[in-house]
């Protein structure tokens, strides 16, 4: 979170001296990332990680902090940029897999066995998008409630790290059982990998702001979000996988101060 929060402590500095608000809103927000490749093909990574492991999407809701600056041009239309951050950490397990130690390495077995330890890992993911947009507010902005929605694009940065165990299952052995007979078992390595990038999406927007004082309005209003991750494919760990999906969907609630 240190490094999002001095950017929108640097945007903050940096926009009014650009005489580019006239309305600055912080807010607080439950972002719900999409995970759409968890139905991908077998080289994404959200289906791997929530088809093997005990992650659920519900594991990766998070709450965020972001900052939006506005110039009207018009009674009815803003130009925008907006700041936002999401990091969220989860160790999870592999469900259908058990954990030996042998002298030659630990290794990975079927659920028939009762295993000496979990075979498991944390999954981290940061993202932090950048937006230009435009806002619509279609009754004027000195109602008792002024609805508004609008859309956008821009940068998105992000990172994915793992670190722990995973199971290498290039890595195949056949383990003697006197009870079950060949039992097919796997290699476990550990894993410390890490990949970030930038990369393009958009954003869609609605809500409404309700006046409290001359200079303030509670700001409610939800985001809609798209972006793909392309990871490097460098020598980070993720080599090979399809793009990460960024987007999702966000609720939000903060304070509008009128300039």
């Amino acid at each position: 979170m240190k490094r999002p929060l001095i950017l929108i402590a640097a945007a903050i500095l940096l926009l009014p001296s650009l005489g580019l608000a006239n309305t600055v809103t912080v807010r607080l927000g439950f972002f719900m990332p999409g995970f759409k490749d968890f139905e991908g093909t077998g080289n994404s990574l959200g289906f791997i990680e929530f088809d093997q492991m005990s992650f659920k999407k519900s594991d990766f809701y998070e709450g965020v902090v972001g900052v939006t600056y506005d110039y009207f041009v018009s009674r009815q239309l803003s130009l925008g940029i907006s700041l936002d951050t999401y990091s969220k950490g989860k160790a999870g397990y592999y469900r259908d897999w058990v954990g030996y130690s042998f002298e030659e390495g630990d290794f990975a077995f079927p659920p028939d066995y009762e295993g000496e330890f979990s075979i498991a890992h944390n999954l981290n993911i940061s993202i932090t998008p950048v937006i230009l947009s435009f806002k619509l507010t279609p009754l004027g902005r000195r109602n008792a409630i002024v609805p508004y929605l609008g859309a956008g694009v821009g940068i998105y940065f992000w990172s994915v790290s793992m670190r722990g165990e995973i199971i290498d299952f290039a890595d195949e052995w056949i383990y003697e059982d006197p009870d079950y007979g060949d039992v097919t078992i796997y290699g476990i390595a550990p894993v410390s990998s890490h990949d970030s990038n930038v990369s393009f999406g958009y954003q869609a927007f609605a809500g409404i702001m309700i006046p409290v004082a001359q200079r303030l309005t509670i700001d409610i209003g939800a985001v809609y979000s798209a972006a793909r991750g392309k990871f490097r494919n460098r020598d980070y760990g993720f080599e090979g996988f399809d793009d990460f999906d960024l987007g999702g969907f966000t609720i939000a609630a903060g304070i509008n101060y009128w300039f």
